[in-house]
């Protein structure tokens, strides 16, 4: 089912980002977790808050130094 609404979630992640980072212009990991953090709030209605700390730890682990601040921004704003 995650195939099928993928760009559901691409469409809804969007009008979060600058207009000179798309999406695709980010990096496959830092794609994958702002889906999962979308598909968690947004459509498997688990709380905000613990959605984002899962998120950000997700970043914290996998992501650039800093970059969890950007996965932050996004979902806080979601």
């Amino acid at each position: 089912k995650m195939g099928k609404n993928i760009d559901e979630i691409v469409n809804a992640i969007s009008p979060f980002l600058k207009p000179t980072w798309p999406f695709e212009r980010l990096g496959l990991l830092e794609q994958a977790i702002l889906v999962l953090g979308f598909t968690e709030i947004r459509y498997l209605n688990n709380p905000k808050p613990v959605v984002i700390n899962i998120c950000v730890k997700l970043a914290k682990d996998y992501l650039e130094t800093g970059n969890y601040k950007f996965i932050n921004g996004v979902l806080q704003n979601a």
